[in-house]
């Protein structure tokens, strides 16, 4: 499921639309299809940082996608702008050049924002998590069962050291 509209992306540039609807189609550039496909990309990878941090994905709460979509339209956009600004010619300025890498860097900033603490927002604003963010750790050290089994262990070699042997207290030797 791609997050964000064509529309939203058209209304981001404008100046990349037909002149009459403002719309992408087939004789723009980038075509209506190239805008979706970029739509497609962007949400893929934002899933694949939600789905990092234990969401689940893709993500289908309301107010989460009403934060997603505009993300998923600063990816579509610098995309977009990064067509126009290959098929333009070298004698315009280098503040057109910079459009793709202000749209990304919108969704960059947008997308750490709302991952910080491993995605606190998006769980407030409803988002469900397919595991537990205490998924993967470990904190060492060995079961009851597991120990037992190392006692029992005819070949298991005494420590050298035990707990509590160097409390310095005064031991008759």
């Amino acid at each position: 499921m791609a997050y964000g509209s064509a529309s939203g992306v058209a209304a981001l540039c404008k100046h990349l639309t037909t002149q009459g609807d403002g719309a992408f189609n087939n004789d723009t550039t980038p075509t209506r299809r190239q805008v979706l496909a970029f739509l497609d990309d962007g949400s893929a990878l934002m899933d694949a940082e939600m789905s990092q941090n234990g969401f689940s994905t893709p993500v289908t709460a309301s107010l989460v996608t009403a934060v997603l979509d505009p993300i998923a339209e600063f990816y579509a956009a610098a995309m977009a702008e990064s067509v126009e600004t290959v098929r333009r010619s070298d004698w315009q300025g280098t503040s057109e050049s910079s459009k793709p890498t202000h749209w990304m860097e919108l969704h960059r900033g947008a997308m750490d924002r709302i991952m910080m603490e491993r995605g606190k927002a998006l769980s407030i604003l409803g988002a469900t998590r397919g595991t537990s963010l205490a998924y993967g750790l470990h904190a060492g050290g060995l079961s009851e069962d597991e120990k037992d089994t190392w006692e029992d262990d005819s070949d298991f070699i005494e420590p050298r050291f035990k707990i509590g042997m160097m409390d310095n207290k005064t031991v008759n030797w």
